[in-house]
């Protein structure tokens, strides 16, 4: 004989969350071809994600720069500044994922978010007209070499299709609380 479950309640309904995006701009030409070399270097290697993502495109192994210094010189920076600004302060966190991309001709993000983050990220390696997305926020940016955009996990973005006459080169990152990060499954 089977249980009789009562539904006392059932609520399905989106609610308002707040969010952030940040954009800074910092000098990275002593280490910006470094970095794109290294990119190369994985791509072309067996050792990438090409087309296996929603980068629709080239991309390096989810933790290729993660502990790379010329990357990690760049995350203190913009880290000590969201710090000065008060964003998400007194928490205590960690970069587990940081991917290089590579995009060229049609090549492009699909609509994704990274829920599980704590806040999501872009460094840009070079110029490009092809625009990083947020369409909850309803906003575009443009990527320049040098540029970082912060934004929180859970915002949906994507580049707008666009055919590119220049590769596009970027690293993405991902930043999880130290309190999660134990429990993320691996």
């Amino acid at each position: 004989m089977q249980e009789k479950i009562e539904i006392k309640k059932h609520i399905e309904r989106p609610i308002t969350k707040n969010v952030f995006l940040l954009e800074f701009s910092l000098n990275i030409e002593d280490c910006k071809d470094k970095l794109i070399k290294l990119i190369n270097d994985s791509v072309n290697s067996q050792i990438n994600n090409n087309y296996q993502t929603n980068v629709k495109g080239k991309m390096t192994p989810w933790a290729y720069f993660v502990n790379n210094e010329h990357f990690n010189k760049i995350m203190q920076k913009v880290v000590k500044k969201m710090s000065d600004l008060k964003i998400k302060p007194n928490t205590k966190f960690v970069i587990d994922e940081a991917w290089g991309i590579k995009l060229e001709g049609d090549e492009h993000t699909d609509t994704h978010n990274h829920e599980e983050a704590f806040f999501s990220g872009i460094l840009y390696l070079s110029d490009s007209d092809q625009l990083l997305n947020f369409p909850q926020l309803n906003i575009d940016i443009r990527p320049t070499v040098g540029s970082v955009v912060i934004f929180s996990g859970d915002l949906e973005h994507q580049t707008k299709n666009h055919v590119l006459k220049e590769p596009k080169y970027a690293i993405p990152f991902n930043v999880f609380k130290i309190s999660n990060y134990v429990n993320l499954p691996r």
